[in-house]
């Protein structure tokens, strides 16, 4: 589960698999008030002195238990024979030092002008701070990782009083829209992470951070590298692309990159770079032999040969992302391999698929396999039944045949199967024996299934049951089960229950339990808020 209060970031995280994101309601002013007083103070009574101060500090945790919860936390540990007044209890929390020897600050204000101590060596800024201080001298900070929105005025300010030799640099889901120059001063500088801000370029004097270890890109803008990134020869994490949603689907941008990206030997992370028509990049990815993640989009057919070539001399590689340049291009891997990819947990495929490649059924490191838009006419699950270690399915678009059927003794560790937008699917037959240990089976949008899956009952560790844009059938079926029949039975084992709806977002239907009262929606809701899982 993730929690986040940035909606990009919310949105942003799937990659390989479908998520469901829930909005979560904030707690009424007197849910705020209880948990505060119950968490801070140990006989549940606030000093009245303290109560308008404190309920100053609720306003600015605008509901959020976690907000509220940590704040209490700090406050608890202070001794209220010294807090005589409110602006202690304020002060308390406007820099909070997690450790005189470690240097460590935690700015967690709003609206407010405050120093910075001077010898903080790792600042958090936890959210939004006044700019209109001068001189922010922090001369000893190596480390500046905020949470909120800062200003670029303040920002600058942060970066040109700070010491020039910090190190690490997180801005993630800050509204920024140009990387400020003072960072490309920062010339000690080994992890920079802009992750979901609104950066469009990067100037070729991203040279100058030579030190540069870690570069995160991801969900910006910006669609293309400038030259000046091969000078980073110590570089192991480059992570630039986009993401855009449209329905139950979602599509990776990819970025352009200059020639010769094969000279950053050291890369172990790269994604996700655009395939040039020439090939040039699909050539040189075999150069980068520390690879462990290779994500790569706009591949055309004719890619393929040259693609697995250059995919057999990455011996540790553990995910590859592979799109297509557009959703009815064949992604042509089916050729053989002469060393097999031993070490390949991960594997995405966006782009038609005119059988499942020879390669998957050999490797026996998978764990999760994705497909988008494959399209097969043959049943998948015969390439990927007797995998040893896989626990993820993850199929979207991928299968225009009527039915699966889950095979005895197969798919023994598989734990999440993800069903989405197949079209002609009208039937699921799970025989006794086939996934022993699935716990989660979603379906979305898969609108011919109108009957329950046959054999279902057989699914003994089945923790969760999602169901997203289906038929009004199957929809209907569910919610007038009879108490008496196999279907209620069967169901009935089954914990969680899900229906989602793109409008409201939450389960709107009680569990079927025989032993358990009927739950009102709203406890239904609540319920949802505490499963739903953002992969």
């Amino acid at each position: 589960m993730l929690t986040t209060r940035i909606a990009d970031v919310a949105y942003a995280s799937d990659i390989e698999f479908h998520s469901y994101v829930h909005r979560m309601l904030p707690l009424s002013s007197e849910e705020s008030w209880n948990l505060f007083v119950r968490k801070t103070f140990k006989d549940n009574s606030c000093p009245s002195h303290l109560k308008d101060v404190a309920k100053g500090i609720l306003r600015n945790c605008e509901g959020l238990p976690l907000a509220i919860v940590t704040i209490s936390g700090v406050l608890a540990l202070k001794d209220r024979r010294k807090i005589d007044d409110g602006r202690q209890l304020k002060v308390a929390l406007v820099v909070n030092w997690k450790s005189r020897k470690q240097q460590f600050a935690t700015i967690a204000t709003r609206g407010q002008d405050i120093g910075c101590p001077q010898k903080v060596r790792r600042l958090a800024i936890h959210a939004s701070i006044g700019d209109t201080q001068e001189n922010i001298c922090c001369k000893h900070l190596r480390s500046l990782v905020t949470f909120s929105s800062l200003s670029k005025s303040l920002l600058s300010n942060l970066l040109y009083w700070g010491c020039r030799m910090q190190r690490a640099l997180v801005l993630e889901g800050t509204q920024l829209e140009e990387i400020p120059d003072e960072i490309y001063e920062l010339l000690h500088l080994r992890s920079l992470n802009l992750q979901s801000t609104r950066v469009k370029t990067v100037s070729k004097s991203i040279g100058r951070l030579q030190k540069l270890e870690y570069l995160n890109l991801a969900y910006t803008k910006v669609t293309e590298l400038p030259v000046e990134i091969l000078k980073l020869q110590g570089l192991h994490h480059l992570s630039v692309y986009g993401k855009r949603f449209d329905s139950h689907d979602s599509i990776i941008s990819g970025v352009k990159s200059p020639n010769k990206v094969g000279r950053l030997l050291f890369l172990e992370r790269l994604s996700y770079l655009e395939a040039d028509r020439k090939g040039i990049l699909v050539r040189e990815i075999g150069e980068l032999k520390q690879l462990k993640t290779l994500g790569i989009t706009n591949i055309r057919r004719q890619d393929g040969i040259e693609l697995l070539f250059s995919l057999e001399k990455l011996k540790n590689l553990e995910q590859l992302y592979v799109q297509a340049i557009e959703k009815d291009e064949i992604i042509d891997l089916n050729h053989s391999l002469s060393s097999s990819l031993q070490f390949l947990q991960v594997l995405c495929l966006r782009g038609h698929l005119e059988k499942v490649p020879q390669l998957i059924s050999s490797l026996q490191s998978l764990t999760i396999v994705s497909l988008f838009w494959s399209g097969l006419m043959d049943d998948p699950l015969e390439s990927l039944q007797h995998l040893p270690n896989l626990q993820t399915i993850y199929l979207n678009q991928a299968y225009e045949g009527d039915g699966f059927c889950f095979k005895a003794g197969c798919f023994l560790k598989l734990e999440q199967l993800v069903l989405i937008s197949l079209n002609s699917l009208k039937w699921l037959h799970v025989e006794e024996g086939a996934m022993p240990k699935l716990r989660e089976l979603r379906m979305t949008d898969v609108k011919f299934l109108e009957e329950f899956p046959f054999g279902i009952q057989h699914l003994m560790q089945l923790q969760s049951l999602y169901l997203n844009d289906m038929s009004n059938k199957l929809i209907a079926k569910l919610q007038n089960l009879d108490e008496e029949s196999e279907d209620h039975a069967n169901l009935s084992r089954i914990p969680r229950i899900f229906i989602w709806t793109d409008k409201d977002g939450y389960c709107r239907f009680p569990l079927l339990h025989n032993k358990e009262k009927k739950k009102s929606v709203e406890e239904s809701r609540v319920e949802a808020c505490a499963m739903v899982k953002i992969e």
